[in-house]
């Protein structure tokens, strides 16, 4: 089984993602966290094998919440996916030299998470 912890303050973004995972990886555990504390929080309770973290939220941004995550870290690094609505190719270079493993732009699509299934989470 897959965990995947779902970091987004927008709950449109976080329902579509949840859909798309279900659809794309249907035995995955999900769970959610609104902003980048509650990731932090989840990330010690759940041990996710995936983060998708949102960049811009208030307070923690996902810059912050990954920094944080990276630091709480023993013995496997969990892969952390940016979403972002820039598609620049400065914010893709950014996310990756936060400590991120890959981007991904919104609007979300169910190929992308495929994509991103299927290259990070090859085994499941």
């Amino acid at each position: 089984m897959i965990n995947i912890l779902i970091v987004e303050d927008n709950e449109i973004n976080r329902l579509l993602l949840v859909s798309i995972i279900n659809i794309v990886a249907p035995h995955a555990q999900v769970m959610e966290a609104k902003d980048g504390l509650e990731a932090i929080e989840k990330f010690i309770q759940f041990k996710p094998d995936l983060i998708f973290m949102d960049i811009r939220m208030p307070g923690l941004n996902g810059f912050e919440a990954t920094a944080k995550i990276r630091s709480l870290e023993m013995w496997k690094q969990t892969v952390i996916i940016a979403l972002t609505a820039s598609a620049q190719k400065t914010d893709r270079d950014t996310c990756l030299t936060s400590g991120m493993d890959d981007y991904i732009s919104k609007p979300i699509k169910s190929n992308a998470i495929k994509t991103i299934f299927d290259k990070w989470l090859p085994a499941n």
